[in-house]
């Protein structure tokens, strides 16, 4: 077996990377994060605005990343899910990939259905759409 030495360089780590990328493993905290995000993704499925309002903190900020479209807290969440609910009826969302740590809960989702008028920025086209999604659930 050999020994290779190496020097780790990393790239500058913000304040709240450093703290997040340095947070424990504890399996109690690991299973409320769990239970709390299919709690959410739950309600997201069934359409319950109240029950997906009753998984995000009061403070919740809903980002868009390629449009710059933003909402805060749970008044702005509801108008979030009010649109997409609005927008994509059918609720024809599947998880491809879900990551659970300390820092939260990462997921892939892939989107389809014809959306319906203006939906958080983009206009419908009356056809078809397919998105795949990332969405970040940080805990704190």
């Amino acid at each position: 077996m050999s020994t290779r030495t190496f020097t780790r360089t990393l790239p500058p780590f913000n304040d709240g990377a450093d703290y997040q990328s340095g947070q424990a493993f504890d399996a109690e905290e690991y299973n409320r994060i769990k239970e709390l995000w299919l709690d959410h993704i739950a309600a997201e499925h069934r359409g319950d605005i109240p029950g997906l309002m009753a998984t995000l903190t009061e403070d919740c900020v809903y980002t868009i990343l390629n449009n710059g479209k933003v909402w805060h807290g749970h008044e702005g969440a509801t108008r979030f899910y009010d649109a997409f609910l609005t927008g994509f009826p059918e609720n024809c969302f599947s998880v491809v990939n879900v990551f659970i740590g300390p820092q939260g809960v990462v997921e892939e989702a892939h989107i389809n259905g014809v959306p319906h008028g203006e939906l958080m920025g983009l206009t419908s086209t009356g056809q078809p759409e397919e998105l795949d999604v990332v969405l970040l659930f940080p805990w704190d």
